[in-house]
């Protein structure tokens, strides 16, 4: 998928991989205002605001080791707002990426995907199921 992809070029490149859904995972366990923000809207069953999330990734691609050794973006910017949002910021791509793929494919790995809630692990059964007694 789009995350194992943006992994496997962000260590062949030695770039930070950012992933937007990390990101929010890890702002969920904190005790910040915006983290508290962040829990309502999960806990109502909502969509995360863009906005709220690129406010997130930004703050991210401005700590050091972004700075020094480049990045990688995995689920944002999401529409072209958003990538205004990253230009604004001073943080604009040196590329920009379009991965295609036929709809074909997207709703084979889409039928076949398993998650687990005990572990937060998704699998795909026939690329990468789960081991036995899972």
């Amino acid at each position: 998928g789009k995350k194992t992809l943006t992994d496997i070029l962000s260590r062949r490149l030695g770039l930070e991989m950012v992933s937007a859904g990390d990101l929010v995972n890890g702002y969920l366990t904190l005790d910040t205002q915006q983290a508290l923000d962040m829990k309502n809207i999960v806990d109502k069953g909502l969509d995360m605001p863009q906005d709220m999330i690129g406010d997130v990734v930004i703050e991210r691609l401005k700590e050091q080791d972004c700075v020094d050794k480049g990045w990688v973006l995995e689920g944002w910017p999401s529409t072209a707002e958003d990538a205004a949002k990253l230009v604004d910021a001073g943080l604009g791509p040196a590329i920009a990426l379009l991965l295609e793929v036929p709809d074909n494919t997207i709703e084979d790995r889409i039928s076949f995907r398993l998650y687990n809630p005990g572990t937060g692990r998704l699998y795909n059964m026939q690329t990468d199921p789960p081991p036995l007694g899972e």
